[in-house]
């Protein structure tokens, strides 16, 4: 998907216009460039998106020099593990995301949804 496609797909799902999402999409790749640094770590977190907008958020990392990590979550798979989560399994995973999180020099997190 190139970045025509991806600013008509997410005015498409948004209800947004087509114009305003490029200007969103400029803006948002923009901080992204300004503020990372190179040899920063940078985690992208996307929950219930489509992975193009991830793709260009990874490409906009690795330009400035950044090592990208993405971590796509589900919000329905989510929902299921902690549905059938004890007290020891909400513990582990607190601790594996501290640590993930504490590692990281940025953060990005994007959440979508079904609608």
């Amino acid at each position: 998907m190139n970045k025509t496609e991806l600013i008509a797909a997410m005015a498409e799902v948004s209800g947004v216009s087509k114009k305003d999402t490029e200007a969103v999409l400029k803006a948002f790749t923009e901080v992204v460039s300004n503020e990372l640094k190179k040899g920063e770590k940078c985690l992208i977190e996307a929950f219930d998106i489509d992975n193009a907008l991830v793709k260009a958020l990874v490409d906009e990392v690795y330009a400035v020099g950044g090592y990208p990590f993405v971590w796509i979550r589900d919000n329905s798979v989510l929902r299921q593990i902690l549905n059938g989560a004890d007290k020891e399994t909400i513990s582990l995973m607190s601790k594996y995301d501290s640590y993930l999180m504490q590692d990281m020099d940025a953060y990005i997190g994007i959440r979508g949804g079904d609608n």
